[in-house]
């Protein structure tokens, strides 16, 4: 095994699930299903109960979520030119299952204990807040400011309206990750986590943007137990903190890993919306206008970060690689009879 190119991956990724798996499956040098137990003495169903069959699913609704949230609201309605509604949710979800495709079916980390399952689901957003506004701007005849304008005057300043949204909200939950194989049972395991998880703020490195500071990529402990003519060739890393601690690494054969499926909150993000419309009377007689629009969608230009590469094993752990909130502006002309 540690000498063959095809066996190898599975030593230097402590990926003993696969390996379990390739010795009750694969015809590798045997040219059977399953030789290689055959030729080492070992039961056909050494390794899986019933090895005849590539898959068997016992699918029922077995899995369970719950959404709690406190939900307040407030509305002003539209009066004296102007409108607001605002709304704020505080909220927890929590399952052992997202649901949110076509394709509802999904195994539990392990039937040993099913409560490993549970956690935030991928659109839990604890604090949510949105706010829209529209204002019918004073000025021209009958309002407050300009009220006796007349003629060009008149018609330059009168029906002016804007309108605002502004959204803000939490990031959604993740975990850190590593390419180590199938570590237990099938299950794709989290880290093990040794000291406080990383924290960190955007910042601009050279030509990367970057999430975390003072940190160390080194190579995993786990190779420690590798024969000393692969441990070079390893790819699994662990996190060190700057005072040296491990903080990451690994989940070493057997393990799921101690960082549960949603350990850590991507970034929050905000966003400003603006509208600004300008009504022009062409003929009172006949009730045609023309409407002037601009819409400015994220007006203030502002950088919404992806999440950071949260695997250890990534030469690019810890990077930025991806940002919406790009500044768009629509401008507009609605001519109505």
């Amino acid at each position: 095994m540690r000498q063959s190119t095809t066996l190898q991956a599975y030593l230097l990724n402590n990926n003993v699930g696969g390996f379990a798996n390739f010795l009750a499956s694969n015809t590798f040098v045997t040219g059977i299903r399953g030789g290689l137990l055959k030729n080492g003495g070992l039961p056909p169903n050494f390794v899986v109960a019933n090895p005849q069959l590539g898959n068997a699913d016992l699918v029922s609704n077995f899995g369970n979520s719950t959404y709690n949230s406190l939900q307040v609201e407030v509305n002003k309605r539209f009066q004296g030119g102007f409108q607001v509604q605002a709304s704020y949710v505080r909220s927890k979800t929590l399952g052992t299952y997202d649901g949110n495709t076509q394709n509802e079916v999904s195994n539990f980390l392990t039937l040993h204990n099913e409560h490993l399952s549970k956690q935030l689901l991928s659109y839990d957003i604890p604090n949510l807040w949105r706010t829209s506004g529209v204002w019918d701007m004073p000025f021209g005849p009958g309002k407050r400011l300009l009220r006796s304008s007349h003629g060009v005057v008149s018609r330059l300043v009168e029906k002016w309206q804007t309108a605002v949204i502004f959204n803000k909200q939490s990031g959604t939950p993740t975990t850190f990750g590593n390419s180590a194989g199938d570590t237990f049972n099938g299950s794709s395991a989290t880290d093990m986590q040794f000291g406080p998880l990383p924290s960190g703020s955007v910042q601009k490195v050279g030509n990367n943007v970057v999430y975390f500071s003072g940190l160390t990529q080194v190579p995993d402990p786990s190779l420690r137990n590798l024969p000393a003519n692969l441990q070079n060739l390893s790819t699994l890393y662990a996190i060190r903190g700057a005072n040296g601690q491990t903080l990451l690494a690994n989940p070493v054969p057997g393990l799921l890993g101690s960082l549960s499926q949603s350990a850590w909150r991507g970034l929050g993000s905000f966003t400003l919306n603006m509208q600004l419309s300008k009504a022009v009377t062409i003929s009172s007689e006949h009730n045609i206008t023309l409407r002037v629009r601009a819409d400015a969608i994220s007006l203030l230009n502002r950088p919404i970060w992806g999440a950071p590469n949260l695997n250890i094993d990534s030469t690019s752990f810890g990077q930025i690689t991806s940002a919406t909130g790009n500044r768009s502006v629509v401008l507009g002309a609605r001519l109505e009879f």
